[in-house]
């Protein structure tokens, strides 16, 4: 309610494109979790190699060192880091009102990971089943 009372109609706008871009963001994310704990036996070392590639995606986000210090070809892969994709969606959605039609591109780059992650979950898993 104080939202809608000092942002008015713009908060409005962009409510279900944010909660649409966060709960994608969340899937993805909770398939990559789940990804890496199918591929490690132990909690342990899933454990680690979750903070290993957080940690690496959190480096190439543009939070640590900015993109644009870093050479051409790693920025580029970098721009397909899934925080900096989702950053710069929820940026779009938030500054410049956006809607999900209108993401194109960065929108379903988000979606192919998302499919991606469930058909890796889902092998990992039939892999993991026929292991024990």
């Amino acid at each position: 309610g104080v939202g809608i009372y000092y942002f008015g109609e713009n908060l409005l706008n962009v409510i279900f494109p944010s909660f649409v871009l966060v709960f994608l963001l969340s899937t993805l994310f909770i398939f990559l979790g789940m990804l890496i704990g199918y591929f490690f036996k132990t909690e342990e070392t899933a454990v680690l190699s979750s903070f290993s590639l957080g940690s690496l995606f959190l480096f190439f986000s543009g939070t640590i060192l900015p993109l644009e210090t870093l050479p051409g070809y790693i920025r580029k892969i970098a721009d397909f880091n899934p925080f900096v994709l989702g950053e710069g969606i929820l940026k779009k959605i938030m500054l410049f009102n956006f809607n999900l039609g209108q993401l194109g591109f960065f929108f379903y780059a988000l979606l192919v990971y998302i499919f991606i992650f469930i058909l890796g979950v889902y092998f990992a898993r039939k892999l993991s089943k026929r292991a024990i």
